[in-house]
């Protein structure tokens, strides 16, 4: 069966999601980049957020959460960090 050009793109927001999930996993567990830095942060939020929309499209609600979550925590940190900043 075809997928239409639609689904391939929502497949492509889930593949770019997971792989700067993956980047931020790895800059962090390198030492290359802190945790409680913006750029770390930053990557988790656009992450969470691109798998996000693709577990919501697939209607898997349970990855949805998750996602929906973990940018709650990202982006609220980077208030957080921006307030520290002044």
């Amino acid at each position: 069966m075809a997928h239409s050009w639609d689904f391939w793109l929502l497949e492509g927001l889930g593949i770019a999601g997971s792989l700067l999930l993956l980047v931020s996993y790895f800059m962090t567990s390198t030492h290359r980049l802190p945790s409680r830095s913006p750029g770390y942060q930053a990557l988790n939020l656009a992450g969470a957020a691109l798998l996000g929309i693709n577990t919501a499209f697939h209607r898997a609600w349970a990855p949805t959460a998750l996602e929906v979550i973990w940018c709650i925590i990202a982006l609220r940190t980077l208030v957080r960090i921006q307030l520290k900043r002044g």
